[in-house]
């Protein structure tokens, strides 16, 4: 999985779990294992303010965009973050 990072200024925190082709977005799980490949699902039908664009599928991996909250005076890893290959189940680490 693909998870692509949007910084945005935000005092919430997040936490985001992987779990198979879901996410465990503080709490909330989103299961995406429906999305076949180059399919585009559009992130606006869930209710979470999470995640932004669409989840699509490329060459078998799944790709999704998450609003990575930060404080006023962020760290360059969180202000400019690069996307995080996930393969392994668990806690996914964010920049901070």
């Amino acid at each position: 999985m693909l998870v692509i990072l949007t910084p945005q200024r935000r005092d919430e925190k997040l936490e985001v779990i992987k779990e198979g082709e879901a996410l465990i977005l503080n709490g909330d799980r989103f299961d995406f294992s429906f999305i076949k490949e180059e399919e585009r699902f559009s992130t606006d039908q869930l209710d979470t303010r999470w995640l932004f664009g669409d989840a699509t599928r490329v060459n078998g991996e799944l790709q999704i965009t998450v609003i990575l909250p930060h404080g006023a005076n962020p760290s360059n890893e969180a202000a400019f973050p690069r996307p995080i290959r996930v393969e392994e189940d668990g806690p996914v680490r964010l920049p901070t």
